[in-house]
C-alpha cells in the first residue's frame, strides 16, 4: 500500500502534535559531580571538614527535572549513584510557579509530598505518587494552579551518621543548585589552614547549619 505525501504529512503533522500535547514545560537543574560536602561534629567543635568529597554518590546530585505529562506535573531528582531506602538518608526537592507549590521527600524506603495552590483556589493539597528506580526519585501530582514556569526549583540530599542530628553528629550533603548551600565555599576555603585541625574554625559560617533543619 502506498501513502502518498500528503498522507506522510498528515501522519508527521499528527505524531509531533501528539508529543507537544504529551510532554511541555520541562526544565532541568544541572549539578555537577564529586560535591559533596562533610561536616563533622565532635568534642565540641565543629564545622565542614570538606566541601568536594568524591566517594559518596548516593548523595551526590546529577540532576533536577519538571515536565508536564498528559496533564500531570512531573518532577524528578536523579543522583550519580542509588537511591536509598535507609532512615540515615533523606532526599527533599520542590517546584514552585507563581500560583502552586510541589514538595518530595524520600526516606526510609517512603516516598511522600504534597501539591499546594497558592492563589487561594484549591484548598485541600494534593499527594504524590512517588517511585524509585536506581538513582532516579519520581513524583507524579495532579495539577494544581494554572502555571507550570518554574519560579524555584532545588533540592537536597544529607546522608546521617546519627538521624536528625546535623550539628553534633557526622553528615554529608549535596544541594542544586549550590546557591542553597549551607556554607560560602570562600570561607571554607579560608579556613583550610594545615596547622587548623579543628573543622569549621571562627571565620566559618558553620551556625547556618543549626537554622536549616
Amino acid at each position: 500500500m502506498k501513502i502518498s505525501k500528503i498522507g506522510l504529512l498528515v501522519i508527521g503533522v499528527s505524531f509531533i502534535l501528539f508529543v507537544a500535547s504529551s510532554a511541555v514545560s520541562a526544565y532541568t537543574v544541572q549539578d555537577t559531580g564529586n560535591d559533596v560536602a562533610h561536616w563533622a561534629g565532635y568534642q565540641g567543635t565543629w564545622g565542614w571538614t570538606d566541601i568536594n568529597v568524591e566517594d559518596n554518590p548516593d548523595v551526590d546530585i546529577k540532576e533536577l527535572r519538571q515536565s508536564v505529562v498528559d496533564g500531570k506535573m512531573v518532577i524528578e531528582l536523579e543522583v550519580y549513584g542509588t537511591i536509598q531506602n535507609s532512615s540515615l538518608f533523606r532526599y527533599w526537592f520542590t517546584f514552585n510557579t507563581s500560583d502552586s507549590y510541589y514538595l518530595v521527600t524520600w526516606s526510609n524506603g517512603v516516598g511522600g509530598g504534597l501539591g499546594m495552590d497558592t492563589s487561594g483556589q484549591l484548598m485541600m493539597p494534593v499527594l504524590p505518587i512517588v517511585t524509585t528506580n536506581d538513582g532516579i526519585i519520581t513524583a507524579t501530582f495532579d495539577m494544581v494552579g494554572t502555571e507550570t514556569d518554574a519560579v524555584e526549583f532545588w533540592g537536597y540530599v544529607w546522608q546521617f551518621t546519627t538521624l536528625g542530628d546535623i550539628i553534633n553528629s557526622e553528615w554529608w550533603g549535596d544541594w542544586a543548585p549550590n546557591t542553597y548551600q549551607l556554607f560560602d565555599e570562600e570561607d571554607i576555603l579560608d579556613d583550610e589552614d594545615p596547622d587548623d585541625d579543628e573543622p569549621g574554625g571562627d571565620d566559618s559560617d558553620d551556625d547556618k547549619a543549626a537554622l536549616y533543619y
